[in-house]
């Protein structure tokens, strides 16, 4: 990986989750998130994501695990 480079896997808990009017996540949005918080650490960049999801599903319980790896490349 070259520096800045992002690897993020993450499970269909998260582009699947729901809001409280029954709309999904979505991939677009999950990109959206990691694109915004790209300049970040990948500890950083995982937490955001699960705050963006957590934020989009308020009302609505949690339909099915959420795991997410991030890696990015280390500048050097």
């Amino acid at each position: 990986m070259e520096p800045g480079d992002l690897l993020i896997v993450a499970t269909d808990g998260f582009h699947e989750a729901r809001n409280a009017a029954d709309e999904l996540f979505g991939i677009d949005r999950l990109l959206m998130a990691v694109n915004a918080l790209a300049e970040q650490s990948a500890r950083a960049i995982a937490d955001g994501i699960f705050q963006v999801v957590e934020h989009f599903s308020a009302g609505h319980p949690q339909d099915d695990d959420q795991t997410l790896i991030v890696l990015k490349g280390a500048a050097t």
